[in-house]
């Protein structure tokens, strides 16, 4: 009896491009579930969470064009879990021993590195989505001001794809383990260059700061490449992997000119980043300094005008509620007056607080636009660190100035204010919203010797109150406020008064001021 034996017809196998994203998707979801990713996309979050849970200032005013530069540096940490995450999953054939397992697959060397690369790009998209939820949330909130820069909302994500292509050529360079955390330290040391070194080096890391002790800015007046910082992380991110797939085993006649060109273009991209601040962004930061005026649009609100840069002009309806809780309890003659409210912008040559803002170029643009004694306002507004909170009690401070002295003379000048009309002053801004009256605390609890400085956009100009009427000040505070504004307005001629004591005034509210008044 003969057997016939007919052939069969060997299963049909996927194509490699097919095998090669097989294989990308089954390593994308091992990234996304990887306990290293996940935890430093814990610790990217958690000041947000923290933020949002405790619901501080800084989420009820964001300046969008800020937050969305703001959202990078929580985002390195991710970056780091995504170096180090792609670090391990290209190791794991070695750590395994399964060398020999992969040698007889169908898949390439080169190929599977090709799908490492394609994998890198779930934690960017994870990226994406974690920065665009952010920013929607800042936007949603109803003091947000300003717009969203999508080149810089770009800019994590590809910083995050950028580290974990990073973290697959130290693979395919090394099978050291510790070869990924020194590089995630090296990263941090480059970012920290960047942010502190000379000018030419702020574009060089992954992301570029600016001095926030600037304070906020309004877009024209910032110089930031973003585009041309994409073009250079783009070419960066090609000729590392195009290095990482031809280390693997690819042929270099292909991989070779091609990273070379890559190369070339991460130094035609990284030059324009480091160029000089054009004159025209020079020349309008020289304007917005010493006459904003120009620049700036209007709105009347309670009859006191506000004049903004263009950004900033739905903040003057947190304004106005300063203003108006400062107005309630004056005179209706103090309170019926002509008032000005001006958003100002100030650059600290020295960095060292000692620098005076331009009196005498404020009063002249006042005087031309028509608005003598405006008051100044700081482009920043709420609590980040405490800055933005500092802003909002000296524009309060200066507000009750103007309304008890008539001027913004004292203002800027350095004397104390004194006596009774030093009382009132403090009274009054602290007391304008509780927003004013915790960043009134707040400035009492870091201010050194209990006397509060009322710095104009911390600069060297300014009045201080003493320890004395700030004492005074707290006390009244602890008492409804209605009760103590009605004494106020009854009692101002003769508080707003500079010959007042502060002993005087006390005894008008049942207290008995402190001894050792320095004034």
């Amino acid at each position: 009896m003969t057997t016939t034996l007919t052939p069969t017809t060997p299963p049909r196998i996927a194509g490699r491009p097919a095998t090669v994203l097989t294989l990308a998707r089954a390593e994308s979801w091992r990234l996304l579930r990887h306990p290293v990713l996940l935890v430093a996309l814990l610790l990217s979050v958690a000041p947000w969470v923290y933020e949002l849970v405790s619901g501080g200032l800084a989420t009820r005013y964001p300046v969008l064009h800020d937050e969305d530069r703001f959202v990078q540096l929580p985002m390195l940490l991710l970056a780091a879990g995504a170096l180090l995450a792609v670090n391990l999953a290209a190791l794991r054939a070695q750590r395994d021993n399964m060398e020999a397992f992969y040698a007889v697959q169908m898949t390439t060397a080169a190929q599977r590195t090709v799908a490492h690369l394609l994998s890198a790009i779930a934690p960017a998209v994870l990226a994406a989505v974690v920065v665009t939820l952010r920013l929607i949330w800042l936007a949603a909130v109803p003091g947000a001001v300003g717009r969203v820069s999508v080149p810089e909302a770009v800019t994590a994500p590809l910083v995050v794809l950028l580290a974990g292509v990073v973290g697959l050529l130290l693979a395919r360079l090394t099978t050291a383990q510790v070869a990924a955390p020194l590089a995630i330290v090296a990263l941090a040391m480059l970012a920290l260059f960047s942010a502190v070194g000379p000018r030419w080096s702020r574009w060089l890391g992954p992301i570029a700061f600016e001095d926030e002790l600037t304070g906020s800015l309004p877009p024209d007046l910032m110089h930031r490449p973003v585009v041309w910082h994409l073009l250079y992380l783009s070419a960066l991110l090609v000729t590392l992997a195009l290095l990482a797939v031809g280390l693997s085993g690819a042929r270099w006649r292909t991989t070779g000119p091609a990273a070379v060109l890559a190369a070339v273009a991460v130094a035609v991209t990284g030059v324009p980043q480091m160029a000089a601040e054009p004159a025209d962004v020079v020349a309008a930061r020289a304007a917005a300094a010493t006459r904003p005026a120009g620049g700036q649009e209007c709105r009347e609100i309670d009859g006191i005008r506000f004049c903004a840069f263009p950004p900033y002009e739905p903040r003057a309806a947190q304004w106005a509620d300063v203003t108006r809780g400062i107005l309630r309890w004056a005179p209706a003659e103090v309170a019926g007056s002509a008032y000005t409210v001006r958003q100002r912008v100030f650059f600290n040559s020295s960095g060292d607080l000692n620098d005076p803002v331009p009196v005498a170029d404020w009063q002249a643009d006042d005087a031309a636009a028509g608005t003598p004694d405006s008051v100044p306002v700081s482009t920043s507004w709420g609590d980040r660190d405490g800055y933005n909170e500092l802003q909002m009690f000296q524009f309060s401070g200066a507000f009750a100035i103007r309304a008890v002295t008539g001027s913004t003379t004292a203002v800027y000048d350095n004397a104390p204010i004194c006596g009774a009309r030093g009382l009132l002053i403090l009274w009054l801004g602290a007391q304008a919203t509780p927003e004013t009256r915790k960043a009134y605390e707040h400035s009492l609890d870091n201010s050194y010797g209990g006397s509060v400085v009322l710095a104009v956009l911390t600069s060297a100009s300014g009045p201080s109150l003493p320890r004395e009427t700030a004492d005074l000040a707290r006390k009244l505070l602890d008492r409804p406020a209605a009760e103590v504004g009605e004494q106020m307005r009854q009692n101002w001629a003769k508080l707003a008064d500079p010959a007042t004591g502060l002993d005087e005034a006390a005894q008008l509210f049942g207290l008995r001021a402190p001894d050792g008044s320095l004034c």
